[in-house]
């Protein structure tokens, strides 16, 4: 029932927000289609409807409120199990106990791949156990589920220079820019 209040209060926004200047039909379109194919497990394909929603808002402020509310749907927990698994989790990072917390971010990923926050979790586990590929592939998951999620996309940045992936870096910094209205569109 949240998820669904968290969808209707998405499009809302993107209907009534004043001063836009979007195409609300496209941009609402796209978003709408991304949620119904999140809520049918087709994460994928949602994470390509909710950039190409996002990016049909040329508002900068308007685009960084969608993000917001799609950030929230995206990070929801739906089991009490999950948040005793990501609290689990904290502690087993904060006590550097990073084996234990790789297995605590897999656990919560099973029971809800479609949480962006435990890809990240999972990601970082696997950044500060050493292993860097690991990190990227589970961040660059996450992302095909939810492009604008601010934490993966610094984190990737952050990632793809250490790693010498100087191309990934510039496109996530590219990205990362025109989900915060910094420019007008991506470079591909």
């Amino acid at each position: 029932m949240r998820l669904f209040a968290v969808c209707v209060l998405v499009c809302t926004c993107l209907q009534v927000m004043p001063g836009t200047v979007f195409a609300e039909k496209k941009s609402t379109k796209h978003i709408t289609r991304g949620i119904t194919m999140y809520k049918s497990e087709n994460y994928l394909q949602a994470g390509v409807e909710f950039r190409k929603g996002l990016e049909a808002i040329t508002d900068p402020e308007s685009r960084l409120e969608a993000i917001k509310l799609l950030n929230m749907m995206t990070t929801m927990f739906t089991s009490a199990e999950e948040i005793v698994l990501y609290r689990k989790w904290q502690l087993a990072v904060k006590d550097g106990n990073y084996d234990d917390a790789i297995e605590y971010a897999s656990k919560a990923l099973d029971l809800n791949p479609r949480n962006v926050l435990f890809y990240y979790s999972l990601a970082y586990a696997w950044m500060k156990d050493g292993n860097n590929q690991k990190a990227i592939h589970y961040l660059e998951e996450g992302r095909k589920i939810y492009p604008a999620y601010y934490p993966i996309m610094v984190r990737l940045m952050i990632l793809y220079h250490v790693t010498g992936q100087h191309e990934g870096t510039r496109e996530m910094l590219y990205d990362y820019a025109f989900f915060l209205g910094l420019q007008e569109r991506a470079v591909q």
